[in-house]
C-alpha cells in the first residue's frame, strides 16, 4: 500500500514537471525569435535568444543585449553607438496567423513603423502591414488630439451650465446627467451632441454616468461624470492620455 502511494506521488510529480516544462517552452516560443523593425527609416533587427541574451543589428553594426519579458512587452537593454538604450517591444494586434505585430519604443519615443515577428518560415510581403500600422499610428495621434479637444469642450460646457444655474438660483449646480439617452451623447450641454458609435475616434455610453472614447484598436478610455461636483474625469486607461 505504501509503495503504491509512493509510485502514485512520483507519477503525479512527473506529470506536473512535464506540464511545467511544456508551458515554459510554449511561453518561450511566443517571445524568442527574429523581430524586424524600423527606426527613423533605418532597419533595426532584433534576435531574442533562449538565455535572455539578444543580438541587435542597426546601421550595419551588431550589438549584444539582454532582454526580459513583461506584461505584453519585451524590454531590451543594449548599447548602441556607445550609448545605453532601452528598447521596448509592445504587442499590438495580430493580423495574420503567421505574423505578430509589435510597436517599438526607444525611451519615451515610439517608432513610426511596426516591428514584425514571423511565427513560421513563410515569406510575407510586409509592405501592406507596414502601411496599416503607419496609418493606425497616425490615426491614433489624430484621435488623441480630438479627444483632448472634446474634453475641453465638455468640461467648459459643464461649467457654463453651472454659471447659468447660479444666475437662476437653482438649488442644484450640476445636471443629473449629461445625456438624454445612449444615442445622442452630451445633448444636455452641447449644441451639437455626439452620435454614439463604437468606431475609432468616437464616443459611446456605457452606463448612466460613464462614457467610453475609442482611441485605437484595443485602447478604449473610460470617463465618468460626477453630478455632485460636476467633474468629468478619466477612470480607466488614463495613461493613454499622456
Amino acid at each position: 500500500m505504501i509503495c503504491f502511494k509512493i509510485i502514485k506521488n512520483i507519477l503525479i510529480l512527473g506529470i506536473l514537471f512535464i506540464i511545467f516544462i511544456i508551458s515554459g517552452c510554449a511561453k518561450e516560443d511566443t517571445v524568442r525569435g527574429n523581430y524586424m523593425c524600423q527606426v527613423n527609416g533605418d532597419n533595426l533587427d532584433i534576435f531574442l535568444k533562449e538565455d535572455s541574451k539578444a543580438t541587435v543589428k542597426y546601421k550595419g553594426n551588431t550589438y549584444t543585449a539582454l532582454w526580459k519579458e513583461g506584461n505584453n512587452k519585451i524590454d531590451i537593454q543594449t548599447i548602441i553607438n556607445d550609448k545605453e538604450r532601452n528598447l521596448m517591444l509592445l504587442k499590438t494586434d495580430k493580423f495574420d496567423m503567421d505574423l505578430e505585430i509589435y510597436t517599438l519604443q526607444s525611451g519615451n519615443k515610439e517608432a513610426k513603423d511596426a516591428c514584425y515577428k514571423l511565427k513560421s518560415n513563410s515569406k510575407k510581403d510586409l509592405s501592406s502591414y507596414s502601411y496599416i500600422m503607419v496609418q493606425n499610428s497616425k490615426q491614433k495621434v489624430e484621435n488623441l488630439a480630438k479627444l483632448k479637444s472634446d474634453l475641453a469642450l465638455i468640461k467648459s460646457a459643464i461649467m457654463n451650465e453651472k454659471q447659468k444655474r447660479i444666475l437662476n438660483n437653482d438649488s442644484s449646480l450640476y445636471l443629473d446627467s449629461l445625456s438624454t439617452n445612449k444615442t445622442e451623447l452630451f445633448d444636455k450641454i452641447l449644441l451639437y451632441p455626439y452620435a454614439a458609435s463604437n468606431n475609432l475616434g468616437k464616443w459611446s455610453k456605457e452606463a448612466n454616468h460613464q462614457y467610453i472614447y475609442h482611441l485605437a484598436p484595443g485602447s478604449d478610455i473610460r470617463f465618468e461624470y460626477n453630478n455632485i461636483d460636476g467633474t468629468f474625469e478619466c477612470i480607466s486607461h488614463c495613461s493613454l492620455l499622456k
